[in-house]
C-alpha cells in the first residue's frame, strides 16, 4: 500500500524478487541509519526522514550525470 498524491492510499502490486531486493535495501537502510527511521517511507535522508522532493531530484541529477544520460529522459 502507498500514500500517493492528495493523500490517497493505492495498492501497487510488486513480484517476489521485487519484495526480496526491497527487504534487502530496509535492512540496510536500518544498518546505515544505525536503527529505525523515523518514518514508514522508503526512501529517507541521512537523518531518517522522509526524503524531500529537492532531495530525490539531486540524487537523480547526479545519477543522470554519472550514468551518462544528460539529455535523455530520465525519471
Amino acid at each position: 500500500m502507498v500514500v500517493g498524491k492528495g493523500d490517497k492510499e493505492r495498492l501497487v502490486p510488486i513480484g517476489k524478487t521485487l519484495m526480496n531486493i526491497l527487504r534487502k535495501f530496509l535492512n540496510k537502510r536500518a544498518e546505515f541509519l544505525k536503527g529505525k527511521p523515523e518514518t514508514m517511507a522508503v526512501f529517507v535522508s541521512k537523518y531518517g526522514r522522509r526524503m524531500s522532493i529537492g532531495a530525490s531530484n539531486s540524487v537523480f541529477r547526479k545519477l543522470r550525470i554519472d550514468l551518462k544520460l544528460e539529455g535523455k529522459r530520465f525519471s
